[in-house]
């Protein structure tokens, strides 16, 4: 398979991966990918949860039944969002010292009724909260909207049915075979993709490893020059998602990554006189080479996020 047939591969499933997963409500879109992040990944599972249980077609719903405000709003058919952006001290904890309540999703309501509520984020003398949680008052509708900075909220009377597709997949059902053949080329293809990125990613080799450890050390030490910098100019992120941190943990990935190519390599040098094992660990080499690219996409995308973030003052201790 040459370069522009892996070219063209990677274009047409990017594209299709483009027109199946984009919801129709940019602000849809913000939240759910907010939803998915790491400070409350169950925040996406009652989300998705919701969908199923009433039926939601959150792809088709317009950008009208969501709206975005520092308030939530009680009505029984309005799904709130609750999301703290600045860290603030939690005045509901009757403890000895005032805890904090971090950046991140704090809860999820529909009217009034909780649907969830995230401990994770509310300290109890330095430790995340976990069981001991709801003994702290931030637990309810009341209690989420006074500590929310954001509220996402979605009129669910607005959001259509997915009643529609789901009687045209059963339809589509009455075709069994031709069904099973769509969903063989859908799997072959995505495989092709997977396939064709390794392979693209394979190409590099040992010139394309170093390169992205050598960029990785870079990162770091830039990031630790700018965070020491900006400490002692007396200022620090007050956020969860931060240069230092995300630069750390792209440099602990790679170096771990590229010790493992190199075990690839032993493995199928020991092999070369055998093509079927030498094979087999060289394209598990290309594999490795695909998850450093990956690594840093995810940290090219990390830092988008902090475009817009501004450093906070280092005020005095409570």
């Amino acid at each position: 398979m040459n370069s522009k047939t892996i070219r063209k591969i990677i274009k047409e499933e990017l594209q299709n991966l483009l027109l199946t997963e984009k919801f129709q409500s940019k602000k849809l879109t913000a939240l759910y990918s907010l939803l998915a992040s790491e400070r409350w990944g169950g925040g996406k599972q009652i989300f998705d949860k919701m969908a199923k249980w009433k039926k939601f077609d959150w792809a088709n719903t317009p950008d009208s039944a969501v709206k975005k405000s520092s308030k939530g709003d009680p009505g029984a058919n309005i799904m709130n969002i609750f999301i703290v952006t600045k860290s603030k001290q939690n005045m509901q904890d009757r403890g000895y010292y005032y805890n904090t309540v971090r950046p991140g999703l704090l809860g999820m309501t529909l009217g009034k009724k909780v649907l969830g509520a995230n401990g994770n984020i509310v300290d109890k003398r330095g430790d995340r909260a976990g069981a001991d949680y709801t003994k702290k008052g931030v637990h309810n509708f009341k209690q989420f909207d006074a500590y929310a900075d954001v509220v996402y909220s979605i009129d669910v009377t607005n959001i259509p049915s997915s009643g529609d597709v789901q009687a045209a997949r059963a339809e589509a059902k009455r075709g069994a075979t031709a069904l099973m053949g769509a969903r063989d080329v859908l799997r072959k293809n995505k495989q092709r993709y997977q396939d064709a990125l390794k392979m693209k990613a394979g190409e590099g080799g040992w010139k394309s490893a170093r390169d992205m450890v050598k960029r990785a050390t870079e990162a770091f030490q830039k990031a630790i020059e700018n965070h020491t910098k900006m400490l002692s100019n007396g200022m620090y992120m007050d956020t969860w998602n931060n240069e230092y941190s995300n630069a750390s943990n792209l440099y602990s990935a790679i170096l771990d990554k590229f010790r493992r190519f190199q075990e690839q390599n032993k493995s199928a040098m020991k092999y070369k006189d055998d093509p079927r094992d030498s094979g087999y660990h060289k394209e598990r080499m290309a594999g490795t080479l695909k998850e450093m690219q990956d690594a840093f996409k995810d940290f090219a995308k990390r830092m988008k996020q902090l475009e817009g973030a501004k450093p906070q003052k280092i005020q005095s201790g409570w």
